[in-house]
């Protein structure tokens, strides 16, 4: 049971309570909502969902939840219903949804409906309790009503049922506050045949059966090769770019939605918060990523993957044109099978090729990144639980890379500071969480790994972000409104090699981004020609490094000669990875984590307001996870299934 939650006895606000529930073929899933109080309510400021999936406690130990806000926008008369459902869910034309969450019931799984100050659950469908089975409870009388059923409440019903699953479910027809209808089929009698592929949604919205996690193809993603004209000259970037979306049928949540104040461009009168801007915001955003000069850029708050194919096709079109930074491109492969189990992605597994000492053929490595988009608000103790839960599985993660390649990358908006004296961002800010320490440091043997390249900048230069707080007016204070969420971490063998970094401030908060990307410059020295090691020698451990980096950059000592040219590392965890090759290709990957008994699911739709950290949300990819604040042990993983190739514009994106 969620902690502070409250139900099972009489209680007030409970005239708001859930009205209908759809459990039906893939992604087709709804919850709907009706107000049956005297007056409107306002239903994101005074309810919440919370959720179990798998059930709540079992043998006393909480299961995994989350609490989902409702669209703060939302004010429901009296009578009026608010419908919840899968963004891919198949909807019939005359049942539209008013908010979309891709982590909806498959049976088993318990939604309540919350009352904010009070923490009273005034209704719920399923038990928080143990985990009923995959069949899920029964209703009615019908065993596993739960699952592959549309339940609709009887319009007898004037309240919630605060919580008691069991009275409202009922043993029969004639005791069931509910009507079990089968599967297929929609409340109040619809039709259960959704619009097909291509045609048109309420609002011209076209209706999508499938979206890019859900594609499916061979194995070439992971065939790509390294396309950089200079061997030597490696240059990989992290940046989150601000709800890059495409404006068309965004959730009303969204910045980019009609009536929106908190789009990237308004405040400087760069695009209005709708269609039109949301398409500029990304044209923007692509021509500031070909300014990087990257091989490597990862990227998060992005919708789906065919707004990143869309920022390929702007990249590409420029290159083609002869746009941009001089040179040749890099690029990288995503990576295939995985270690272990299942067949999933969890790092990239991206190859490089290093220059050779006699000038000969280049010598093949993998290079290894890990993408993170982690939990939000720095400061809040909740968050701080969370985000250590997802560094456990990091860790994880990168022990398995260091294993194989000594080429190792973490990178992203982990929402956090550095501590270390080293690291420090200019105002000093301090972290509530060990994540970067638990990320610098993966085996928790005191000597660092990984390292920061903002190591390497003056302590005044390091800011990543802006958070308009004092005063909030949407203007840039400086320093007091400054600080770094944003890092990236190397290993040993590449931090030897760190020939320059930058924070590129060029561009005033919030015409792109309320956070500036942090790009890090590698001068690859030469290898000797090598064949590739044995496999034991691939799965041996990387060498113990100094707990901090030094003060001053030392001089570049050539990496460990090691060919890791087949060896396929696991795919992006929780955000994009992006590869981009300057004469245009891109490479793009996306995957969630998944554990052997729990998924970690993305967060729900949160509203990001302009300049805050607070308000994080999950964004397609560069993804939140929900984790239970009291779980930092964090589970033993297991992958997802693997994902397809799909065009990018000359290039592939890989997704699982």
């Amino acid at each position: 049971m969620p902690e502070g939650v409250t139900l099972g006895r009489s209680c007030e606000h409970s005239c708001v309570f859930f009205s209908a529930y759809v459990e039906g073929a893939s992604y087709d899933k709804a919850l709907e909502i009706v107000n049956k109080c005297e007056g409107d309510v306002r239903l994101g400021d005074d309810y919440e969902l919370v959720s179990c999936w798998n059930g709540c406690d079992t043998e006393g130990k909480p299961a995994y939840h989350t609490v989902t806000l409702l669209d703060e926008a939302a004010v429901l008369p009296s009578g009026a219903r608010w419908r919840i459902a899968d963004p891919r869910a198949r909807l019939p034309s005359n049942y539209p949804a008013n908010q979309t969450w891709g982590h909806l019931s498959n049976g088993n799984d318990v939604h309540g409906l919350m009352h904010k100050s009070s923490h009273i659950i005034v209704d719920a469908v399923g038990d928080f309790g143990p985990d009923p089975g995959s069949g899920g409870w029964p209703v009615a009388g019908v065993p596993h009503a739960t699952k592959d059923h549309t339940l609709e409440r009887k319009d007898s019903i004037a309240q919630g049922n605060c919580g008691d699953w069991a009275r409202s479910a009922g043993s029969s027809a004639a005791d069931s506050e509910w009507v079990v209808h089968p599967k297929g089929s929609w409340p109040s009698g619809e039709s259960g045949d959704p619009p097909s592929e291509g045609q048109s949604r309420p609002g011209g919205c076209a209706a999508s059966v499938t979206d890019c996690c859900d594609c499916r193809g061979g194995s070439a993603a992971s065939e790509a090769t390294d396309r950089r004209a200079d061997p030597q000259r490696l240059v990989i970037g992290t940046w989150n770019a601000e709800w890059l979306y495409d404006g068309e049928c965004d959730p009303s949540m969204s910045p980019w939605a009609a009536g929106s104040s908190d789009c990237a461009g308004l405040q400087s009168g760069l695009n209005k918060c709708d269609a039109a801007g949301a398409a500029a915001h990304l044209e923007r955003v692509a021509r500031h990523m070909r300014s990087f000069d990257a091989d490597v850029l990862h990227v998060t708050e992005v919708e789906s993957c065919d707004v990143l194919a869309a920022c390929a096709a702007i990249l590409n079109a420029n290159a083609s044109q002869g746009g941009g930074g001089g040179g040749g491109g890099g690029g990288g492969g995503g990576g295939g099978g995985g270690g272990g189990g299942g067949g999933g992605h969890y790092l990239a597994r991206l190859r490089i090729d290093f220059p050779t000492s006699g000038g000969g053929r280049r010598v093949p490595a993998t290079l290894a990144v890990l993408g993170l988009h982690l939990k939000a608000i720095p400061t809040q103790a909740r968050s701080c639980h969370k985000r250590e839960a997802q560094a456990r599985i990091a860790q994880r993660l990168l022990v398995a890379a260091l294993g194989e390649t000594p080429y190792v990358v973490v990178l992203g908006d982990l929402n956090d500071f550095d501590a270390d004296p080293c690291c420090l961002d200019a105002p000093g800010s301090r972290p509530t969480s060990r994540v970067l320490r638990m990320l610098k440091d993966p085996r928790a043997t005191g000597a660092d790994e990984l390292h920061s390249v903002a190591s390497r900048l003056p302590r005044g230069e390091r800011y990543t972000d802006w958070w308009d707080h004092a005063p909030k007016d949407g203007v840039d204070e400086g320093g007091s409104e400054h600080s770094s969420l944003d890092h990236l971490l190397v290993s040993g063998p590449l931090f030897d090699q760190l020939s320059a970094v930058t924070i590129d401030h060029s561009t005033p908060p919030m015409d792109y981004s309320d956070h500036w990307p942090l790009i890090a410059t590698f001068h690859l020295q030469p290898l000797a020609q090598a064949t590739a090691p044995p496999p034991s020698v691939l799965q041996q451990t990387a060498p113990a490094l100094p707990s901090s980096p030094p003060s001053s950059p030392p001089p570049p000592s050539a990496p460990p000669t090691v060919d890791a040219g087949s060896v396929r590392l696991p795919l992006g965890a929780a955000a994009a990875v992006i590869a981009l090759a300057l004469v245009g290709a891109l490479v793009l990957a996306r995957s969630a984590l998944r554990c052997a008994d729990r998924v970690f699911r993305p967060a729900a739709h949160r509203r990001t307001r302009y300049g805050k950290h607070g308000d994080s949300g999950r964004s397609g990819v560069g993804l939140e996870f929900a984790v239970n604040s009291k779980n930092a042990g964090g589970p033993t993983g297991a992958p997802l299934d693997t994902g397809a190739v799909v065009d990018a514009g000359g290039g592939r994106a890989i997704v699982t």
